[in-house]
């Protein structure tokens, strides 16, 4: 998929002591890694979940925050970025813990 370059629509801030420039708000990635049985965060899948990243950036967040103890969300972000075009994953800025 492809998304309008620049992400204006939301202010950016900087995140922490980088100099990088990040939407405020940014999307947290523990949501997304819920298991479909609802054991956690009321459980969510793997269609939702891409759905999620892709509506987020659609609407101008480029900041996503994952960690691998947030079970399947790096996975879910991962297959969400590769349905994106090059340019749109260009302007991202993913963190991990």
């Amino acid at each position: 998929q492809s998304y309008a370059r620049g992400f204006s629509s939301l202010p950016l801030r900087r995140l922490g002591r980088t100099e990088l420039q990040v939407s405020a708000p940014g999307l947290g990635g523990v949501g997304l890694g819920a298991k479909e049985d609802g054991e956690l965060y009321g459980g969510i899948s793997d269609d939702v979940a891409i759905e999620a990243v892709h509506r987020a950036v659609g609407r101008g967040i480029h900041f996503i925050d994952t960690s691998p103890l947030y079970l399947h969300s790096e996975r879910r972000i991962g297959i969400a970025l590769s349905q994106m075009d090059a340019a749109t994953r260009e302007e991202l800025v993913i963190s991990t813990k």
